[in-house]
């Protein structure tokens, strides 16, 4: 997690920055139609940004971006199913204070 930056009383900064190495599934080798295969990543770095600004007290928008630079990875899970991960994507929301 991460602490956005106050630029003034309204409008914040922030961004977060996750490195994984390079990794392979060589120590346990994931199963295949053709027999067991070892799976190779290369290293990733996503970087993640925000900006929010209060509009009213009770009021604020924030915009968000997640994998900044469109890193392509792949997701192994316990059960051996790889899938890409998410790539770039906004969001913009409000919030209210009530």
């Amino acid at each position: 997690t991460w602490t956005p930056n106050v630029l003034d009383h309204k409008l914040k900064i922030g961004g977060g920055v996750n490195y994984q190495s390079k990794s392979d599934t060589s120590s346990s080798p994931i199963a295949s139609p053709n027999g067991p295969a070892t799976f190779r990543q290369k290293d990733v770095t996503l970087v993640n940004l925000m900006v929010s600004y209060e509009i009213a007290p009770t009021l604020s928008v924030q915009f968000n971006s997640d994998n900044v630079f469109d890193e392509e990875y792949y997701i192994l899970d316990e059960y051996d199913n790889t899938s890409w991960a998410t790539p770039v994507n906004y969001s913009v929301s409000f919030n209210i204070k009530l």
